[in-house]
Formats: C-alpha cells, structure tokens, sequence
C-alpha cells in the first residue's frame, strides 16, 4: 500500500554536495536489510569525520536500473574528500533543482512515501525526472534511536 503525500513538495535549489560514507548496490528484494546494514556501519563515524558538514546525513540513490537494482550511499556531508578514512567511498553531487518532499511518520515506512512520490505525484507533476541522484536528508531532528523526526526526499527535477 502506497501513503499519500501529505502536500504538495517544496521546488528547491539544491547546492552541489560531497558525500563521504558506504556505498553498494542491492538487488530488489535485499534493499531494506542490506541498506540497514549500511546504517549500521556508518554510525560509529557520524560526528567524526574530518570536514564533516553538520550533523545532517545523506542516503542517496543513484546508478539504477531497469530490473530494480540501485545503489545507495548512506553517508555525510564534507567540505572536501582530503582526509577520509580510507575505507569510505566519495560521492559528488551536482547542483541540481529538486522536488522536496517531507516525510511525516517513521522510518519503516519511507519506502512507501517514495513509492506514492512514483507512482502519484511524479506521473501527474509536469515534470520530467534528471538524470541525477535522489536522496533522502536525514536533519538535526531526525532521531535514530526513534526512527522519525526531520526526514526529506529531495526528487531531482528538470526545469
């Protein structure tokens, strides 16, 4: 079952960002344990990362494709990739026009907001969907011990 977004999204800017953290492609039926997975190996890092940017996170999608396979990068914003843990992967992201779309409610269900994004709001937008990776922005609210709090889906958009 798909939620229904609560409002229509907000059009945004979006800066170009560098992401440092874990990245891996998963299969259509390991998305939610293998993503989990992820989380967990980077949240002994959170917080002390050299050039971190605040304490927002990232989970970005990109390089999908036609049978469902996706890679995800769960990772923080840094000014510059010069000192990471050598273990952790860099991902840039260009600047970019987003639709943003706030997710109200718990983590478990994010899925499903992405999923009425798709199926509801993007078919009837007028807009066309970029070539560029989407993410969901993990805010200073966000709480990972509750699971909700100052999640959005940032929806890249062609003007």
């Amino acid at each position: 079952m798909t939620a229904t977004l609560s409002r229509q999204p907000e059009i945004r800017n979006g800066k170009a960002l560098l992401v440092a953290g874990f990245r891996q492609t998963h299969k259509p039926k390991e998305v939610v344990n293998g993503i989990s997975r992820q989380w967990r190996r980077l949240f002994p890092y959170m917080g002390s990362i050299q050039n971190q940017v605040g304490n927002i996170s990232y989970g970005v999608v990109c390089n999908s494709d036609d049978i469902g396979n996706a890679e995800y990068m769960c990772g923080m914003e840094v000014m510059e990739f010069a000192g990471l843990p050598p273990e952790m992967d860099r991902l840039r992201i260009p600047e970019q026009t987003y639709a943003v779309f706030s997710h109200e409610g718990h983590i478990s269900t994010l899925q499903d907001t992405w999923q009425s994004i798709w199926d509801d709001w993007y078919p009837n937008s007028g807009y066309e969907a970029a070539d560029t990776p989407d993410f969901e922005r993990y805010g200073e609210g966000y709480s990972q011990e509750a699971g909700i709090g100052g999640i959005e889906i940032w929806f890249p958009i062609k003007n």
